[in-house]
């Protein structure tokens, strides 16, 4: 456990010995994005063509294809119902399937500054709905941004989850948002170890080379209390921010997370 611990603070170390690297490489993918950018505007653009009148086949091929396309929802909404009802059930033994997952983050950097992060989460057993509020801030001012998350439970294990992530994030000081996408993992050791950890890319509606933010994520986590639906556990970790492939925020966090399960913790065969 104690090896562990140390993780995140040889890696923040190890980052910044490597920074002025990164730091030259952002520097030319930025550039090689701008240069992209240019010979695209220079490129012509094609003339549109006549327009023409559609014709019963084309009709035809449409209805069949919207009859089509509402048998494959029905479907798949029946798998889902089946799933999520499955998902149900085993969340009386393992609680964390339909739950609702609060933490707040505390997170340190080498370069004089910090960073605090609120968070929730939604669990629905395929589905995962998440709120965050991240702040980086020094001696010169603040960075805020707000993400909402759609997080799909692909594999969803008792000991492994391995989800795919699909949302938005806003940042307030250019009143932007952007597309937000990324894939996270997470293992259950035998209680109280847990580790997950995630990697989320967004893309600037300019150029989609460029990207408005890079995170990586990792945490570990302690339970070390539990009381009917409630479990609770503190965490360390390592994060890296990345935003416009120029600035870069490396930070060891700490944080307290809360577990409010459907089905209770305790008294458990």
């Amino acid at each position: 456990m104690k090896s562990l611990l140390i993780i995140p603070i040889v890696l923040v170390v190890w980052s910044e010995s490597v920074g002025q690297t990164i730091k030259e490489l952002n520097k030319n993918s930025k550039k090689k994005s701008e240069q992209t950018k240019t010979q695209y505007k220079a490129s012509p653009t094609s003339s549109p063509e006549n327009g023409t009148s559609q014709s019963d086949g084309d009709n035809e091929s449409f209805c069949t294809g919207a009859i089509a396309a509402a048998s494959f929802c029905g479907n798949f909404f029946m798998l889902f119902g089946k799933e999520e009802s499955r998902l149900y059930e085993r969340n009386e033994t393992e609680n964390r399937l339909y739950a609702l997952e609060v933490s707040g983050t505390a997170g340190i950097g080498t370069k004089a500054f910090w960073r605090i992060q609120p968070q929730a989460r939604l669990h629905l057993g395929c589905l995962s709905i998440e709120y965050r509020h991240n702040q980086l801030f020094d001696v010169t001012g603040n960075f805020k941004t707000q993400e909402f998350n759609f997080w799909l439970n692909f594999l969803n294990r008792r000991k492994i989850k391995i989800r795919g992530i699909l949302g938005s994030l806003y940042m307030n000081s250019n009143e932007t948002s952007y597309f937000n996408y990324g894939a996270s993992a997470e293992y259950l050791f035998e209680i109280p170890l847990r580790l997950e950890g995630w990697v989320m890319s967004t893309n600037s509606g300019e150029n989609k080379t460029n990207r408005a933010r890079l995170e990586y994520v990792g945490r570990i986590h302690y339970d070390f209390w539990e009381k009917g639906h409630l479990k609770s556990s503190i965490f360390t970790g390592y994060s890296s921010q990345n935003y416009f492939n120029e600035f870069t925020f490396n930070t060891i966090d700490f944080g307290l997370n809360y577990f409010l399960s459907f089905h209770s913790f305790t008294n458990k065969d």
